[in-house]
């Protein structure tokens, strides 16, 4: 049994409740591995949640903006409609306006 070395309580089964409240886990979580050295340098893997329409897309545009990702992984589906509308990259998450 591993022990997770930090962990953050959202005290939401769906993110879109409080997403801003998810929004400042990810930020703890982003800050808690920055401030430490065995964290810093390591590569991270970073499993995004699946809601790919309407606030979804700005929500990850969000996370990838925080996270500043060097390589980005989007896995389709066989059925579009549980897909995003285009592909992510850095253009799209750059023209998503977030104000």
């Amino acid at each position: 049994e591993i022990t997770p070395k930090k962990s953050m309580l959202y005290g939401d089964k769906s993110i879109m409740t409080v997403p801003h409240k998810y929004i400042e886990c990810v930020k703890q979580l982003l800050k808690f591995c920055a401030e430490n050295e065995e964290y810093r340098n390591m590569p991270w893997i970073v499993n995004m949640m699946g809601y790919q329409k309407g606030f979804g897309l700005e929500l990850t545009s969000v996370l990838l903006r925080l996270i500043q990702p060097t390589d980005v992984v989007q896995i389709q589906h066989a059925n579009p409609k549980y897909n995003y509308d285009a592909i992510i990259d850095e253009e799209l998450v750059n023209s998503i306006n977030l104000s």
